[in-house]
């Protein structure tokens, strides 16, 4: 933005929120969110954007092939610090969809944006396929975090 701004956002199990003041427009943006996510800051930033005239973020998923996805199916375990500890996420491939699956079942989509980079649909967080020195994805990344495929 060209304009100074202020904005607050905020998270906590079940609920995510964000506002933005920028006050040379006399604009207030509040998001929320009854998912525990952060994207209500990424929609709170666009709408302001777009209220003001200038140009929002642009998101372009893509299309894998089957073949691209093939291989990358198992599980995956998470440390004590993850959002649920000690959780083991499923990652699941059917045909060219990918989704992963969580301890009590839930299941999330993934959106491909590229080659070995997902981005969760239900949670809004990027998940990585970090793949080993023979090429087959030995670990996950979700959000800030590196689940490993058990051995």
């Amino acid at each position: 933005f060209d304009t100074p701004l202020y904005y607050m956002n905020g998270r906590a199990p079940g609920f995510a929120s964000a506002l933005v003041w920028v006050p040379k427009y006399n604009l207030s943006v509040v998001v929320l969110s009854n998912v525990y996510a952060s994207v209500t800051t990424d929609i709170a930033y666009d709408v302001a954007a777009l209220t003001m005239g200038k140009p929002a973020t642009r998101f372009q998923p893509t299309t894998l092939s089957s073949q691209s996805l093939s291989g990358i199916e198992g599980s995956f375990h998470f440390g004590k610090d993850f959002y649920q500890p000690e959780a083991t996420l499923q990652l699941r491939v059917n045909g060219t969809e990918a989704s992963l699956v969580w301890p009590a079942g839930n299941v999330s989509a993934l959106i491909p944006v590229r080659a070995d980079h997902l981005l969760d649909r239900s949670y809004r967080f990027t998940v990585d396929l970090v793949r080993d020195p023979s090429g087959r994805p030995g670990r996950l990344k979700f959000d800030r975090f590196l689940g490993q495929r058990p051995p």
